[in-house]
């Protein structure tokens, strides 16, 4: 992992996404060269108990997500029908 300098980084994100949609670069490596890698920290190496402890969490994370699939489904069809856009 390499921290990036940047405080902003879910609107630098944005700005990236919107500069290759208008051509400003070819595709997300070039923007990412230009715009990441110069704000890009040392490789930090990872902490042995934090990665134990990801771990652990990673089967109840999957759980999870594989639980709220059709709940997601389900709350679009809701929003939809709501909308006045039943599918």
């Amino acid at each position: 992992v390499r921290p990036v300098a940047q405080p902003e980084a879910g609107a630098a994100g944005a700005a990236m996404i919107a500069a290759v949609q208008l051509g400003l670069f070819p595709d997300m490596a070039a923007c990412a060269r230009a715009w990441v890698a110069p704000l890009l920290g040392e490789a930090e190496p990872p902490d042995p108990a934090l990665a134990a402890r990801y771990a652990a969490l990673f089967p109840l994370y999957r759980a999870g997500y594989a639980a709220l699939r059709g709940w997601w489904r389900d709350l679009h069809l809701v929003r939809e029908e709501a909308d006045g856009r039943a599918a």
